[in-house]
């Protein structure tokens, strides 16, 4: 983002990520098994940008064999509830989408207890719900043309950047596969967390101190 600003901001520009705690690493990565395979999505709820309502049409596409196997939370509130809560009716996903708003600020239960992030928005700042999940150790899809997606999900490694089509999002071969493949998803979920341990070398607030002195 800093590249399109005026070229005369550009010097005075600074760059500080926010900074991600890593949790217990052994606790993370030896999950309890379920009988289904969890996706966890959090996000405001907010089509335009958030992309949920075609998030939930991409599901549809799934191999009914495997979507019978999914459980899926989408943790947020926001100004397209109705809509989304009605597509999920009208796509007959009760079964397996389950729109939960959050009532307290600590929602690590729902990152621990899942098997895969998706962030299905068509544009992002730096998302910290995708670098929460990474840092629970999850999986991670994420749409191409999400500008930045780039630096934090790197295909086959710790997920995969997927292309859409006439809106939709052409990641249900991927699902199956994560499904009947739980070695590789588990490999995938480590690497997520080495993916935040070389981004998270120093702690923002040191950053933050360190401009300040600075400026």
């Amino acid at each position: 983002y800093a590249k399109d600003y005026p070229f005369f901001l550009k010097k005075k520009i600074k760059i500080i990520e926010n900074f991600i705690n890593i949790k217990n690493k052994k606790k993370l990565l030896n999950k309890n098994e379920s009988d289904y395979f969890k996706i966890l999505i959090i996000s405001r709820l907010e089509n335009k940008q958030k992309n949920i309502n075609n998030f939930l049409y991409s599901i549809k596409k799934i191999n009914e064999d495997y979507l019978n196997k999914i459980k899926i939370s989408i943790i947020g509130d926001g100004v397209d509830f109705k809509i989304i809560n009605n597509t999920i009716k009208e796509l007959k996903l009760n079964n397996c989408v389950d729109i939960i708003k959050p009532i307290s600020f600590d929602i690590s239960s729902y990152y621990l207890n899942a098997n895969l992030f998706i962030i299905p928005s068509k544009w992002e700042g730096v998302s910290n719900s995708l670098l929460e999940a990474m840092s629970y150790g999850l999986p991670v899809i994420a749409l191409k043309r999400c500008q930045g997606m780039k630096k934090f999900v790197i295909n086959d490694y710790n997920g995969y950047l997927v292309e859409n089509e006439n809106e939709l999002i052409i990641f249900q071969d991927l699902i199956e596969e994560l499904i009947d493949n739980k070695t590789y998803l588990k490999k995938l979920g480590r690497n997520s967390i080495e993916v935040i341990k070389r981004l998270n070398m120093v702690d923002d607030k040191i950053q933050w101190r360190d401009l300040l002195n600075d400026t």
